[in-house]
């Protein structure tokens, strides 16, 4: 049998447990969701930059090289389409709602889902060459994989690491209020 006798200032003990216990309420979970997604946000921004998937793996260069930055057209509207869904209080999803982003993601035609070329409806495909000539094909290989966010299968170390840090960053401000 073990036994012990304790003194001291109990009411400041009971406040510490309370602010603790404080960890674990909803407005701290909302805070460390709207935090990792600020934190998502940059990197999707980091590996437009980089040109490098979440895994740090180099984009696939263009077959068509146009002087611009791979997934860049002329506006970036696909960089600036990444944004922040607030699913419920404590939790959000990041994504693009454009069309083209899932593209990029997945790959098409030989490198996508169907594995096959993508040919034209009509006699042929009209394409914009880098030195402004015009272009036409009946069928195209597609566009490779860029990934510009994780893959649910397949963890990204780099990610990870960057959303340890952010979550232990809004535990290390509450503590330090203790």
């Amino acid at each position: 049998m073990f036994s012990a006798s304790l003194s001291g200032d109990f009411g400041k003990l009971n406040a510490i447990g309370k602010r603790v216990a404080s960890l674990g309420e909803p407005a701290a979970f909302r805070e460390i969701a709207q935090s990792v997604g600020k934190e998502a946000l940059e990197l999707v921004d980091k590996g437009f930059a980089r040109e490098s998937d979440p895994y740090g793996v180099p984009w696939y260069r263009k077959s068509y090289p146009d002087g611009r930055s791979i997934l860049q057209g002329a506006s970036g509207k696909l960089r600036k389409s990444f944004q922040i869904t607030y699913v419920s209080p404590d939790a959000v999803t990041v994504g693009s709602g454009l069309a083209r982003a899932l593209f990029a993601q997945g790959g098409t035609g030989l490198y996508g889902p169907t594995k096959a070329r993508i040919r034209a409806k009509g006699k042929a495909m009209r394409f914009t060459g880098s030195n402004g000539s015009t272009l036409f094909r009946r069928s195209v290989k597609g566009q490779q994989q860029r990934r510009m966010l994780p893959v649910k299968w397949m963890s990204s170390a780099p990610w990870n690491r960057a959303i340890n840090v952010r979550i232990k960053a809004v535990f290390g401000v509450k503590l330090r209020r203790i």
